[in-house]
């Protein structure tokens, strides 16, 4: 089992499952009752397994700032901003998406299991750029910073652009566009 939430799904379609047999099973029950009962039960597994779509954008051709990832030498991105929990505001299918293009190693992440470390990433980088922050991105051995400004609010962005730029260990390597609107590179 991988996460208690999964155990309490499981459990959950067990007791379910043994509802469906006990209400099916029970004598004097007719074929049609028996056959609605069953009906009842895959609709609602269905339901379960449902598989809602994100809306999709097209986009025309690679964003400028995956073109310039890609002929950098290689290193471990961070595409900011990242959401602020699991699941929250998710950006990072999108990050995972066009990595196709540069295939730089990324920190972000996305997946049906989020490890606690991700989750620990998640809560250290919501201070970025402090200096826990920053020590994370060392031990992480992330080398370039991708700040999609379109995700930001203006407040958010003037704030994180500043905090950047006081620090002198990060350069700024360019301003380029991506899917949504303009990125800024550091180093």
């Amino acid at each position: 089992l991988r996460a208690g939430r999964h155990c309490r799904a499981r459990c959950a379609r067990l007791l379910a499952a043994l509802g469906c047999e006990h209400l099916g099973l029970r004598p004097g029950r007719s074929t049609n009752a028996r056959i609605l009962i069953a009906v009842i039960a895959v609709a609602a597994g269905c339901l379960e397994y449902r598989s809602p779509q994100r809306r999709l954008l097209q986009v025309a051709a690679d964003p400028p700032v995956y073109w310039f990832l890609k002929q950098l030498p290689k290193g471990v991105v961070l595409e900011l901003p990242v959401p602020p929990r699991v699941g929250e505001d998710d950006v990072d299918p999108h990050y995972i998406f066009w990595s196709t293009r540069h295939w730089q190693k990324l920190l972000n992440g996305y997946s049906g299991y989020y490890p606690p470390s991700y989750q620990e990433t998640l809560r250290r980088l919501q201070r970025f750029p402090d200096a826990d922050s920053l020590t994370l991105l060392r031990e992480r051995h992330v080398r370039y910073l991708v700040v999609h400004l379109a995700y930001l609010e203006p407040s958010q962005r003037a704030q994180l652009l500043e905090g950047l730029l006081a620090h002198q260990e990060l350069q700024t390597l360019g301003k380029y566009n991506d899917w949504m609107g303009p990125t800024v590179v550091f180093e």
